[in-house]
């Protein structure tokens, strides 16, 4: 395994900044479009790559704490269930049809 290894005690966390009335713009500014996408769109993918790359980091390590510590080398090889659902979730927003009724706005 190459790379850095996550402090499995420091919190990932993603921010999508969408805020703001955009008063000297004129439109929402995480709607403004680049290279044929909105900007929220780029952001939310910035933050998918950063929850795959964490995702795939911790498949080689062996839980310390918690649950997954009590069923022993099981866990090992195995993706964390909480990042595998915050990656399907990031995916399920950028593949989203925003043409579809009820669909996220991206």
């Amino acid at each position: 395994m190459t790379g850095a290894v996550p402090s499995p005690t420091a919190p990932v966390v993603g921010v999508v900044l969408a805020a703001g009335l955009s008063r000297r713009l004129g439109q929402p500014k995480q709607l403004v479009p680049l290279a044929g996408q909105t900007l929220l769109w780029h952001s939310t993918r910035a933050m998918l790559d950063a929850a795959r790359a964490g995702r795939d980091a911790a498949i080689p390590l062996r839980a310390q704490v918690g649950r997954s510590n009590w069923v022993g080398e099981r866990t090992e090889g195995q993706a964390d269930p909480g990042t595998v659902l915050f990656v399907s979730a990031l995916e399920a927003v950028l593949e989203a049809d925003p043409s579809e009724p009820g669909s996220t706005l991206l």
